[in-house]
């Protein structure tokens, strides 16, 4: 039996979050604010970390910039930068739940909601939301 050992592996950091799930809604904006405080700082000052995937959507990053509304120009440089990947929908979507209308009407309001806030043209990579210029 031949064994093969893996040349490349990809660590890929990333934060599953919930936004209401285990907490009240203001419990999770605190916990929010610490966690997005210190993930600015990583991005911009720990050259081990050089991107991190925000957990697909934007309704999070609302609700830090709320607030927080002065961090915006430093995730705006990340995001530019290619270093903090967030979306591509507004809200994780539970796929047992919603119709068909439903999920496009969460991707469709990311989309507003990319080039409101950022002024950015999204555009696809994967299952990310990067930028293009």
């Amino acid at each position: 039996m031949k064994v093969l050992f893996l040349s490349n592996i990809h660590f890929i950091p990333h934060v599953h979050w919930d936004r209401e799930w285990l907490r009240s809604t203001d419990a999770s904006r605190i916990k929010l604010c610490y966690f997005f405080d210190r993930l600015i700082d990583m991005l911009e000052n720990d050259p081990q970390m050089k991107y991190f995937t925000f957990d697909g959507q934007t309704a999070a990053l609302e609700d830090y910039l709320s607030i927080k509304p002065f961090q915006k120009e430093r995730i705006a440089r990340l995001v530019k930068a290619r270093k903090l990947f967030i979306g591509p929908w507004y809200v994780q979507p539970d796929m047992i739940i919603p119709s068909g209308e439903a999920l496009l009407r969460n991707f469709n309001y990311r989309i507003s909601i990319c080039t409101v806030i950022w002024t950015l043209p999204p555009s696809w990579m994967g299952s990310r939301c990067i930028w293009s210029k």
